[in-house]
């Protein structure tokens, strides 16, 4: 009876520590997720914002020397 009891308690005991693991981890997970969509939504602005830059280089009123240093900086504009 008493090694049932110990065995029970041992078992309750795990699954606390589990449970927590568990949700600690969703905690984490949660703090990721909406670090990662904010970086997403910077992506996207600076995609957008890139995209607009491209269209006015292709008007006529643009100068083929502005659109080239468009083009050459849009990768390290999007990595910044």
């Amino acid at each position: 009876m008493i090694k049932n009891r110990e065995s029970a308690c041992l078992s309750r005991k795990k699954k606390k520590e589990y449970v927590t693991s568990l949700e600690n981890q969703v905690s984490e997970l949660h703090q990721e997720n909406i670090q990662l969509k904010l970086v997403s939504g910077l992506v996207l602005s600076r995609l957008w914002y890139c995209g607009c830059v491209m269209k006015h280089a292709e008007c006529k009123h643009f100068h083929a020397k502005q659109a080239y240093g468009t083009c050459a900086n849009r990768e390290l504009f999007l990595l910044q």
